[in-house]
C-alpha cells in the first residue's frame, strides 16, 4: 500500500490537512497524488512532528463528545498496515479511513483481525469492523480546538460539567462493557 505524502522544498514531510469539505473525497480518493497535493499542508514548530508521517483532520459531528468536540482539528501518527495487528493500543482514539468512510472512534483491537469501534458520546453504538476494510489508520496525538473567550475558567458551573463528564463516560463504559459481552455471548 502506498501513501502518498507532501513535501517541503527541503524535503522536509508537511503535514496535509483534510478539511470538511476534501473529507468525502478522501476515503476514495486519499490514494490519488494529484488529490493529496491539493490539499493544504502545514508543518508545527514542535520537535515530536518533525519525525513520522502525519495528517490532520477537522472532527464532524458529536460521537466523541465530550472528549472532541465537533470542529475540532486532530493532528494524527499514521500507524503502518504491517503494525495494525500489534501497534494499535486499545482504548486510544484513531481516525479510521475505510473505502467509503473515515470515522473517529476509540478501538479496541482484542479480536482477531475484528476492530471494535466506540465513540465517547453514549447517544452512539459501537460496532465491527473487519480489519481488511481498514485502508488508513491514525493515531490521534493532538487535538486543537477553537477558544472559547466568553467562557470562565472558574464558572459557576464548571463542577457540574465535571459530573456529567464523569457520568458520560461511565455512561460510555457501561455499554461497552454490555456489547463486549453481547458479543462474547453472556
Amino acid at each position: 500500500k502506498v501513501l502518498n505524502i507532501v513535501t517541503d522544498s527541503e524535503g522536509n514531510e508537511r503535514i496535509v490537512h483534510v478539511g470538511k469539505p476534501a473529507q468525502a473525497g478522501y476515503a476514495t480518493q486519499s490514494k490519488d497524488p494529484e488529490f493529496i497535493e491539493q490539499l493544504p499542508s502545514y508543518s508545527l514548530p514542535d520537535y515530536r512532528f518533525r519525525t513520522g508521517t502525519y495528517r490532520s483532520f477537522d472532527v464532524m459531528g458529536d460521537s466523541m463528545t465530550p472528549t472532541i468536540e465537533e470542529g475540532s482539528r486532530l493532528i494524527c501518527n499514521f500507524v503502518e498496515p504491517s503494525m495494525w495487528n500489534t501497534s494499535i493500543k486499545n482504548g486510544e482514539v484513531y481516525v479510521v479511513v475505510t473505502q467509503n468512510d473515515i470515522f473517529v472512534k476509540r478501538i479496541d483491537n482484542s479480536r482477531r483481525r475484528k476492530l471494535s469501534l466506540f465513540s465517547d458520546n453514549p447517544d452512539y453504538d459501537s460496532f465491527l469492523l473487519d480489519i481488511n476494510e481498514v485502508k488508513e489508520l491514525w493515531n490521534v496525538k493532538l487535538v486543537i480546538i477553537d477558544f472559547d473567550h466568553h467562557e470562565s475558567p472558574h464558572h459557576a458551573d464548571k463542577e457540574e460539567n465535571s459530573v456529567k463528564y464523569l457520568q458520560n463516560i461511565i455512561e460510555t463504559q457501561g455499554k461497552q462493557i454490555e456489547q463486549l459481552l453481547k458479543q462474547l455471548g453472556q
